[in-house]
């Protein structure tokens, strides 16, 4: 019986694993010589994400104490907030020493906020004070970040309560713009604030101190509201994964060799696997680790029915498609 499960377990999963290779390699038709390693490395994290929290169901628990014991780390009060201090170890110290191994793009996302350039950074020497004074200019800075992020989708989500009742809607979404606005211009002043606070106890800069000192940064996610913590962590984490390797690179202690020639698609299909894995597999039973509106928008690209009996049809999600579309116009397509 043990042996039967296993085999079934390991179909299922070789399944998944097709199909997300099939995925992955329709990918590759972006361009031949691109490489999305962010992204390749956010799914694989949100694939891993899922399966831990199957595996920390009361279910699992009973029928493998073992693995429940082992991701007792991962059930931690504030396990997203260490997340995001190891992962601002690497972030802020890649920006200050190696800035070559993040995309551009974070690059100067970065010194917009920080508001100075990375030689300014590298020879400040005693600057706690001068990086409080940042916080206010900082928040400003983030406002104008997080002010789209939240109204783009009130307005096109909730744009007929916005009409009814607008009151309720504006007060979340005020509030949320001056809570994230804060945690970033916070995680901004910590970072470097710590980097700061890291030479004058020490009398000197290296790399090293430098890591050890930044993670400060991470601790601005306690002002985060709890349900945008993991959000926030597994996308930063991604990032330092990405940054971090390319660093093991340029010490010499990975050779560029070692890596395959489309990392990228591995990664990608190991992350579908699992994400497929547990929103179709052992009958649909663990599809409750997703959060609402991940699950829904998998409901409207898959179709929600048959999985109770190990399949899956398209025609439900075609069927809501053209509904939708005939209430924005005003009569029905079906």
């Amino acid at each position: 019986m043990i042996r039967g499960a296993c085999i079934g377990l390991t179909l299922r999963g070789g399944l998944h694993l097709v199909g997300s290779l099939l995925a992955a390699v329709s990918k590759r038709k972006d361009s031949p010589k691109s490489r999305h390693y962010s992204l390749a490395t956010y799914i694989l994290l949100r694939g891993i994400t899922l399966l831990i929290r199957t595996g920390n169901k009361p279910r699992a628990a009973a029928r493998h104490p073992l693995l429940h014991a082992a991701l007792a780390p991962t059930r931690l009060a504030h396990g997203d907030t260490l997340l995001m201090c190891g992962a601002a170890s690497q972030i802020v110290y890649a920006f200050i020493m190696m800035p070559q191994t993040l995309p551009p793009s974070y690059v100067r996302f970065i010194r917009k906020q920080g508001a100075k350039e990375l030689y300014v950074w590298r020879g400040i020497r005693s600057c706690s004070g001068h990086v409080l004074s940042l916080l206010g200019p900082a928040y400003s800075r983030a406002l104008s970040v997080y002010l789209p992020v939240y109204v783009l989708p009130a307005l096109l989500v909730h744009r007929q309560q916005l009409l009814k009742a607008p009151l309720p809607i504006l007060h979340k979404v005020l509030l949320g713009i001056s809570r994230s606005s804060l945690f970033l211009s916070s995680y901004i002043c910590l970072a470097f604030g710590g980097a700061c606070a890291g030479h004058r106890l020490l009398g000197r800069s290296t790399g090293a101190i430098i890591a050890g000192s930044v993670w400060l940064g991470g601790l601005a996610t306690l002002l985060e509201k709890k349900s945008r913590r993991m959000e926030l962590a597994l996308y930063v984490l991604s990032r330092s994964l990405e940054s971090f390797s390319r660093c093991c690179i340029d010490w010499g202690w990975l050779s560029p060799r070692s890596v395959p020639p489309r990392l990228d698609i591995l990664l990608f299909a190991a992350g579908v696997g699992a994400i497929t894995h547990c929103y179709s597999g052992n009958n649909g039973r663990d599809r409750d680790v997703f959060k609402s509106k991940y699950l829904n928008v998998l409901d409207f690209v898959f179709g929600n029915t048959g999985i109770t009996e190990g399949k899956i049809k398209h025609l439900p999600s075609n069927q809501d498609l053209l509904k939708s579309v005939g209430v924005e116009l005003g009569f029905s397509l079906i």
